[in-house]
């Protein structure tokens, strides 16, 4: 289990990611439980895939599962990246236009 808070406290704060990498270099199949979901993600052997907030909202932490529990994932051979992604200017004008509304009917002018 990957708890993101755990591995970076002061990732916390980001908390949760929106997006992220993954890099399976071992030659087996794992699936992948983000946030703990009940059905997991199949990232077959030998590939990179990516993952977004349309495909993995709200991403917390990530449980990874081995399909062939006969065989062992090796060190370095799996790679994950996490991180959120930036403010887009059309979101941080709608968040500065609803805290001035907001400032207007509290603080009346």
């Amino acid at each position: 289990m990957i708890n993101i808070a755990k591995l970076s406290p002061e990732a916390m704060k980001y908390l949760p990611l929106t997006n992220m990498r993954l890099v399976n270099n071992a030659n087996e199949d794992i699936v992948i439980f983000p946030n703990e979901q009940a059905e997991g993600l199949i990232i077959p052997a030998g590939t990179i895939l990516s993952f977004d907030r349309k495909t993995v909202p709200a991403l917390n932490n990530l449980l990874i599962k081995n399909i062939d529990g006969s065989s062992v994932v090796g060190v370095g051979q799996l790679q994950v990246s996490f991180w959120k992604e930036a403010v887009q200017y059309d979101q941080a004008y709608s968040k500065m236009h609803k805290a001035f509304f907001n400032f207007l009917k509290v603080g009346g002018i």
